[in-house]
């Protein structure tokens, strides 16, 4: 991997030049193809991906069985986030739609560099607080779909 891969996904554009040399240690590619899971709910999450190429599901597993997709991601979005806050267990499933190309960062030694170095960290919890907000945002138009159909008497 080299700091011209980092910098295919947006993400990168939050760090300096040597704060992407430094992330490079702890970056590698993977790929999925489709119906393949990243993460499954419950599941250990190692790694925070960066999607630079295909399509990915944000999944809720259902009680009984199944699954219902929440949410749809492309190429240029952030992909988990539960590495970040303990247990460090995924909360949804996460499964590739169609071939997808991921930048995987190993958690534990992408959290020991956000501890100690707050220039870092506070760079990479402003670009997963605007993936969460964009996330919230986009459920928040979900709900809205499926309740606009429903009459509310005050």
């Amino acid at each position: 991997m080299r700091t011209a891969d980092l910098k295919k996904h947006p993400f990168a554009t939050l760090f300096t030049e040597g704060q992407l040399e430094k992330l490079l240690p702890l970056a590698r590619w993977v790929e999925y193809r489709p119906g393949e899971a990243l993460l499954r709910e419950g599941s250990d999450c190692d790694h925070f991906y960066l999607l630079v190429e295909g399509l990915v599901s944000i999944d809720l597993a259902l009680p009984g069985g199944g699954s219902r997709r929440l949410q749809t991601e492309g190429a240029g979005t952030e992909i988990g986030w539960s590495w970040l806050f303990p247990p460090y267990e995924a909360t949804f499933d996460i499964r590739a739609v169609e071939p997808s190309k991921l930048i995987a960062l190993d958690a534990a030694k992408l959290r020991n560099m956000m501890d100690t170095d707050q220039d870092f960290g506070n760079r990479v919890l402003k670009g997963m607080l605007k993936t969460f907000v964009g996330r919230l945002g986009q459920t928040r138009l979900q709900l809205l779909d499926i309740h606009s159909h429903r009459r509310v008497d005050k």
